[in-house]
């Protein structure tokens, strides 16, 4: 699968998060779509992926890490991960989410995962990553966590 590193004015619009925060310009790849919440407060990143696995997971993490690098570029430190859409993961795919982690946190920002499924969810707490990573049942509350970091 090859993933569009380019953005495409034609593919950016303004968005919603489901619990109905506005946002600014969506950018929108292969596999996640990401964009600036409007009030600034965070970036959100929505994973497409069905399947966040071996045949994905480098590409993904490539394109991932050249997005937020820029917006880690231009100060942006809170970013909530939308992962609702991931209904299986292996660990490729787990290691997508870890360096996604560490991109942002050696950057003193702030990774939030929303919306995981149960077997995700699952997954991710046996290989006892909820540890480290803040998981959220929803969006809303995701966003509410990073904002009260800032």
């Amino acid at each position: 699968m090859a993933l569009k590193h380019d953005r495409d004015p034609s593919n950016q619009g303004e968005d919603e998060f489901p619990s109905g925060a506005s946002m600014g310009q969506t950018e929108r790849d292969g596999g996640f779509e990401i964009g600036a919440v409007a009030d600034g407060a965070a970036v959100r990143i929505v994973l497409k992926q069905a399947t966040l696995n071996y045949d994905v997971s480098d590409p993904l993490k490539s394109a991932l890490k050249e997005h937020v690098s820029r917006y880690l570029d231009e100060g942006y430190r809170n970013f909530v991960l939308h992962l609702g859409a991931v209904s299986m993961i292996d660990s490729c795919g787990v290691g997508v989410l870890i360096a996604l982690h560490h991109q942002v946190t050696a950057a003193g920002g702030v990774l939030a995962c929303s919306d995981a499924t149960p077997f995700v969810v699952k997954v991710l707490k046996m290989m006892r990553l909820d540890r480290f990573l803040q998981l959220f049942s929803s969006e809303e509350k995701a966003l509410k966590a990073v904002a009260d970091v800032a």
